[in-house]
């Protein structure tokens, strides 16, 4: 049901101009057919990418080009919205789901997160085996969070987020691992130290972010009602781990130890959201076989 839906939103975007909405509104629905069918591209490449690292002699598969082009017009929502805001500080639920400026917030994320598939689709439509290439997405990726207007922001010291503004952080930080991973767990021997540096930080941080903010999900909103389109990024997430945890020195316990604890975390948040999403069973089924047992012990 999901793909004939998706079908259908694509030959509608395709049409241009079978229906009489306005092309702002027609915008902005080709701009969500692009960002959900990139979700999708994105899910499949980063379970090939992982099995490269994690499954011997397994190479990397082509991935599917993708259906949509890239679109040329510009992203704007099609409705006006009150100007740029920090994000209210509240501890009541209720209260910041029924708030009047809701769709301002959950719209700019839109908004944002579209100009973020745009970058990704450079790690999406070919394979990220050059070194130059990764950098140049690097400073893509670390422009466009610069550029974050205030009502995206995490306020740390809020007691709740708006749910778009925590799926569009994971976002982002799935694709810094996902941009850094390749060039972590594969550099040769030429590569030079910064660089070399540079994923390997980049990766970690990653994984830090992306276990911090699912556990944030989990405690403000519930894992149950965690996005069907992300769920891949915990398996990516856990799996980046079991590759951290297996490739640290004897010596490191602490990063060991680190790294097993948000394998734990990815492995039962899969299993919460497999309640709702059975697509979420085989990926934590998946990732507990590839997190086996530390080779420490």
């Amino acid at each position: 049901m999901l793909i004939y839906h998706e079908g259908m939103a694509i030959r509608a975007a395709r049409a241009r101009l079978s229906s009489p909405t306005p092309l702002v509104i027609q915008n902005w629905h080709r701009w969500s057919t692009f960002v959900q069918g990139k979700y999708y591209d994105l899910g499949i490449y980063a379970s090939r990418l992982i099995r490269t690292f994690l499954v011997p002699n397994r190479a990397l598969e082509v991935n599917r080009p993708a259906e949509l082009p890239l679109h040329q017009t510009t992203i704007s929502c099609p409705i006006a919205t009150e100007p740029d805001s920090r994000p209210p500080l509240t501890d009541s639920l209720a209260d910041l789901l029924s708030r009047s400026d809701f769709f301002n917030y959950s719209s700019r994320c839109f908004i944002e997160t579209c100009k973020l598939m745009v970058i990704a689709t450079r790690m999406i439509d070919r394979p990220l085996n050059d070194q130059q290439t990764i950098l140049d997405i690097h400073l893509q990726l670390e422009t466009w969070f610069n550029a974050l207007p205030e009502s995206a922001l995490i306020r740390q010291r809020s007691p709740l987020t708006f749910p778009p503004v925590l799926t569009l952080h994971i976002t982002y930080w799935w694709f810094i691992l996902h941009s850094h991973l390749p060039l972590a767990e594969q550099l040769p021997a030429s590569t030079p130290e910064p660089v070399r540096n540079l994923s390997i930080k980049m990766s970690t941080r990653a994984t830090e972010k992306l276990v911090q903010l699912f556990t944030t999900f989990d405690s403000q909103f519930g894992l149950r009602y965690f996005p069907r389109n992300l769920i891949k990024s915990i398996h990516a997430c856990g799996s980046a781990l079991v590759i951290e945890r297996d490739s640290a020195s004897s010596a490191s316990r602490k990063k060991r130890a680190t790294a097993t604890e948000g394998i734990g975390v990815c492995i039962n948040a899969l299993k919460t959201i497999g309640d709702i999403w059975p697509v979420a069973i085989r990926m934590c089924e998946e990732l507990e076989s590839l997190a086996g047992e530390d080779p420490s012990d």
